[in-house]
């Protein structure tokens, strides 16, 4: 597939975070907003149920601003931020922060539980929607694909590899992460292999010339089929307008 029609195209990097935007974002099921509002909906159509068994809603006392993006880590990390703190390990950062059940006691949990399960199945068109696999993940599956299989792909991943081993780091072939022995080896030998790792990605400029690839091809990818993507994120819009509706009703 050419992309040379999209070579002006940049992707700006968030290095604190391991992020980057790519022209798919806004039409992920998996987007910060997008599962966010599916999360609210769920536990406000459970609140309905919840106060009908006797017990307080909670939904209200969540803060629902959508979570950072997930860290990229597809190449390996590059958040020198993130590698210095945590090293091989995830942060904790990632994803929706989770509710805290406990709290409100043994009957409280024994009824949420079953008013969550009712809750999901009251939405279950719509949560099969966002959960099944699209021509947007396939998309996003598709660019990486060649992204990483091209020519200038293949010459940015090896630029960061070969920065990393000239500074000693051992990497694994299979996927090029630092080898897992330096987990054995404490948490500070892990962590300074991991912010070699994430440096070499910026100074060789592998990450960014890697997205930079990902976004183009996303966009030719998402030229060819504009008329599917239309159908697609008019559905999308439907679903999230269900999800909206039940979070003002509550």
């Amino acid at each position: 597939m050419s992309i040379e029609n999209y070579g002006q195209t940049t992707v700006e990097l968030d290095y604190v975070h391991g992020t980057g935007a790519l022209p798919t974002d806004r039409l992920d099921n998996d987007s910060p907003d997008k599962a966010t509002r599916a999360l609210h909906a769920i536990a406000v159509a459970t609140d309905g149920c919840i106060v009908k068994k006797g017990f307080d809603a909670i939904s209200a006392t969540v803060n629902w601003v959508p979570f950072a993006p997930v860290e990229d880590r597809t190449l390996g990390r590059w958040s020198v931020d993130y590698a210095s703190r945590y090293g091989a390990e995830r942060s904790p950062d990632d994803g929706p922060a989770g509710v805290d059940l406990v709290k409100y006691g043994v009957d409280f949990n024994k009824a949420y539980a079953n008013c969550q399960d009712a809750a999901k199945e009251s939405l279950r068109p719509e949560l099969e929607f966002m959960q099944s696999r699209n021509m947007i993940s396939e998309i996003r599956s598709r660019a990486f694909t060649l992204a990483v299989s091209s020519v200038a792909g293949q010459r940015a991943i090896a630029a960061w590899r070969k920065c990393s081993e000239d500074a000693g780091i051992v990497l694994d072939p299979r996927d090029g992460f630092p080898v897992e022995e330096y987990k054995a080896q404490g948490k500070e030998a892990e962590i300074k292999a991991y912010v070699t790792h994430a440096r070499c990605a910026r100074s060789t400029s592998a990450i960014q010339e890697v997205f930079d690839l990902r976004a183009r091809y996303e966009l030719a990818l998402i030229d060819s089929q504009q008329a599917k993507i239309n159908t697609f994120e008019n559905e999308q819009r439907k679903v999230m307008d269900v999800f909206d509706k039940v979070i003002a009703g509550g």
